[in-house]
Protein backbone atom coordinates (compact mmCIF):
# COMPACT_ATOMS: atom_id res chain seq x y z
CA UNK A 1 0.00 0.00 0.00
CA UNK A 2 1.32 3.42 -0.94
CA UNK A 3 0.29 6.41 1.21
CA UNK A 4 0.90 10.08 0.43
CA UNK A 5 0.54 12.87 2.98
CA UNK A 6 1.12 16.58 2.57
CA UNK A 7 -0.44 18.91 5.14
CA UNK A 8 -0.01 22.68 5.28
CA UNK A 9 -1.51 25.28 7.57
CA UNK A 10 -4.22 27.25 5.77
CA UNK A 11 -3.13 30.71 7.02
CA UNK A 12 0.64 30.43 6.46
CA UNK A 13 1.04 27.64 3.91
CA UNK A 14 3.74 26.16 6.19
CA UNK A 15 3.88 22.36 6.53
CA UNK A 16 3.02 20.79 9.88
CA UNK A 17 6.02 19.82 11.98
CA UNK A 18 4.83 16.22 12.40
CA UNK A 19 4.07 15.52 8.75
CA UNK A 20 4.14 11.75 8.18
CA UNK A 21 5.18 12.05 4.52
CA UNK A 22 5.00 9.24 1.97
CA UNK A 23 5.25 5.54 2.75
CA UNK A 24 4.99 2.12 1.19
CA UNK A 25 3.91 -0.91 3.21
CA UNK A 26 4.07 -4.53 2.17
CA UNK A 27 2.33 -7.29 4.12
CA UNK A 28 2.81 -11.00 3.58
CA UNK A 29 0.68 -13.63 5.31
CA UNK A 30 1.26 -17.37 5.08
CA UNK A 31 -1.05 -20.06 6.45
CA UNK A 32 1.27 -22.77 7.79
CA UNK A 33 -1.50 -25.00 9.13
CA UNK A 34 -5.22 -24.56 9.71
CA UNK A 35 -4.53 -22.89 13.07
CA UNK A 36 -1.06 -21.31 12.57
CA UNK A 37 -0.31 -18.23 10.45
CA UNK A 38 2.96 -16.38 9.89
CA UNK A 39 3.16 -12.74 8.81
CA UNK A 40 5.82 -10.25 7.70
CA UNK A 41 5.20 -6.52 7.48
CA UNK A 42 7.63 -4.03 5.95
CA UNK A 43 7.17 -0.27 6.06
CA UNK A 44 9.31 1.98 3.87
CA UNK A 45 9.17 5.67 4.81
CA UNK A 46 10.52 8.11 2.24
CA UNK A 47 12.68 11.13 3.08
CA UNK A 48 10.56 14.10 4.17
CA UNK A 49 12.03 17.43 3.10
CA UNK A 50 8.93 19.63 3.51
CA UNK A 51 9.80 21.24 6.87
CA UNK A 52 8.51 24.36 8.64
CA UNK A 53 10.73 27.43 8.34
CA UNK A 54 9.65 29.01 11.65
CA UNK A 55 11.85 29.99 14.60
CA UNK A 56 12.93 26.46 15.52
CA UNK A 57 15.43 24.52 13.45
CA UNK A 58 13.76 21.36 12.18
CA UNK A 59 15.95 18.48 11.07
CA UNK A 60 15.33 16.78 7.74
CA UNK A 61 13.44 13.53 8.25
CA UNK A 62 15.54 10.72 6.82
CA UNK A 63 14.11 7.71 4.99
CA UNK A 64 13.91 4.46 6.92
CA UNK A 65 12.40 0.99 6.68
CA UNK A 66 11.15 -1.27 9.44
CA UNK A 67 10.33 -4.99 9.32
CA UNK A 68 8.09 -6.92 11.75
CA UNK A 69 7.31 -10.65 11.93
CA UNK A 70 4.64 -12.56 13.85
CA UNK A 71 3.12 -15.99 14.40
CA UNK A 72 -0.59 -16.30 15.18
CA UNK A 73 -1.68 -19.61 16.74
CA UNK A 74 -5.27 -20.60 17.48
CA UNK A 75 -5.07 -23.78 19.57
CA UNK A 76 -7.59 -26.48 18.73
CA UNK A 77 -9.99 -27.24 21.53
CA UNK A 78 -9.94 -23.64 22.84
CA UNK A 79 -12.52 -21.80 20.73
CA UNK A 80 -11.90 -18.06 20.72
CA UNK A 81 -8.33 -18.27 22.07
CA UNK A 82 -5.37 -16.97 20.08
CA UNK A 83 -1.69 -16.51 20.89
CA UNK A 84 0.38 -14.04 18.87
CA UNK A 85 4.17 -13.89 19.20
CA UNK A 86 5.96 -11.16 17.31
CA UNK A 87 9.21 -9.31 16.83
CA UNK A 88 8.99 -5.66 15.80
CA UNK A 89 11.94 -3.91 14.14
CA UNK A 90 13.72 -7.25 13.65
CA UNK A 91 16.88 -5.62 12.25
CA UNK A 92 17.09 -3.26 15.28
CA UNK A 93 17.07 -0.14 13.09
CA UNK A 94 17.66 3.19 14.87
CA UNK A 95 15.19 5.69 13.46
CA UNK A 96 12.99 8.67 14.22
CA UNK A 97 9.37 8.38 13.13
CA UNK A 98 8.32 11.25 10.90
CA UNK A 99 5.56 12.11 13.36
CA UNK A 100 7.99 12.27 16.32
CA UNK A 101 9.78 15.36 17.59
CA UNK A 102 12.96 15.90 15.55
CA UNK A 103 14.41 19.39 15.91
CA UNK A 104 17.09 21.36 17.64
CA UNK A 105 17.04 24.69 19.43
CA UNK A 106 19.65 27.04 20.81
CA UNK A 107 19.37 27.78 24.52
CA UNK A 108 21.99 30.01 26.13
CA UNK A 109 24.35 29.51 23.19
CA UNK A 110 24.06 25.70 23.38
CA UNK A 111 22.28 23.59 20.76
CA UNK A 112 19.82 21.17 22.32
CA UNK A 113 18.38 18.29 20.29
CA UNK A 114 14.86 17.05 20.99
CA UNK A 115 15.11 13.97 18.78
CA UNK A 116 12.66 11.27 19.90
CA UNK A 117 13.96 7.88 18.71
CA UNK A 118 11.63 4.91 18.29
CA UNK A 119 12.19 1.63 20.19
CA UNK A 120 14.71 -0.82 18.82
CA UNK A 121 13.99 -4.51 18.31
CA UNK A 122 11.27 -5.65 20.68
CA UNK A 123 9.44 -8.89 21.24
CA UNK A 124 5.92 -9.43 22.44
CA UNK A 125 3.41 -12.14 23.14
CA UNK A 126 -0.30 -11.47 23.10
CA UNK A 127 -2.88 -13.81 24.56
CA UNK A 128 -6.43 -13.01 23.45
CA UNK A 129 -9.75 -14.65 24.12
CA UNK A 130 -12.83 -13.75 22.12
CA UNK A 131 -16.18 -14.59 23.72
Amino acid sequence: TYAHSSSNFKNTGEPTEREPGDSLSINLDYKITSNLNASWESIFMFKEKDLPTGGLKFKEKEAYNIHDVALNWKPQGFKGLSVIAGIDNIFDKEYVSHVSDHRSRVVGGNTISTTDYEPGRNMKITLAYKF
